[in-house]
């Protein structure tokens, strides 16, 4: 069996234990490592490769985007997952940019936490319920995405994906969209990876924001 390596960058001690016994019976996800911080990472993985890198944020001034776009430059391959412990609204945009494609929040529980690994190990985004109301319309709004997304037909979709999308923007995760319409959670993730590639777009955020823009959801 081929583990998905897990590395959490953490100085607290009593979290990290707490995350070794969330993971410790999970056959197929190993976590590798506890390290303090980013600088230390940086230097630890010239030795290590893990496929997901967990981090635990808990104030806003701890976000190092260069150091996060380096790393994300250096191993394209390994996925960074924010953890968000703060009460702070993340600059989405900006982590984006720096390589992360995964983000938890402080409400976020286990399964979600398997969810987003096994999401990010399998190629694809993980926001659920990191991104807020007012999150999503200032992306929606902001310059930096400004595209002609809003100009395409929806009759590119299928009937399905329209109707997974719509829970998608909904804030609903895989996992729920399966069980609601029946369907495996691989099947789900396999309608959202064709509908980005219809519509030429590469993140969840941007379905989300698709969503928005043709009138298909509510914020």
């Amino acid at each position: 069996m081929v583990r998905i390596k897990v590395i959490l960058v953490d100085d607290h001690q009593l979290i990290t234990d707490s995350f070794e016994r969330l993971l410790k019976d999970i056959e197929d996800i190993e976590l590798v490592e506890a390290i303090p911080d980013l600088a230390e990472l940086l230097t630890r993985l010239n030795q290590i490769y893990p496929n997901v890198i967990l981090i635990n944020l808990y104030n806003y001034s701890d976000i190092e985007l260069p150091v996060l776009k380096i790393i994300s430059d250096r191993f394209p391959k390994i996925k960074i997952l924010i953890n968000n412990l703060s009460d702070y609204q993340l600059p989405l945009a900006d982590l984006m940019k720096a390589g992360v494609y995964g983000i938890l929040n402080k409400d976020s529980n286990r399964q979600q936490l398997l969810e987003a690994i096994y999401s990010l190990r399998g190629g694809y985004d993980y926001f659920n319920n990191a991104i807020s109301d007012t999150l999503l319309k200032n992306l929606v709004s902001d310059k930096n995405f400004q595209n002609p997304m809003n100009k395409q037909k929806n009759d590119i979709l299928t009937k399905r994906e329209l109707e997974i999308l719509k829970l998608f923007s909904e804030g609903q995760s895989n996992r729920k969209i399966a069980a609601g319409l029946f369907i495996s959670v691989k099947t789900v993730e396999s309608h959202k990876n064709n509908m980005m590639q219809k519509l030429k777009i590469k993140s969840s955020v941007d379905l989300v924001k698709y969503a928005i823009r043709n009138n298909l959801t509510r914020v």
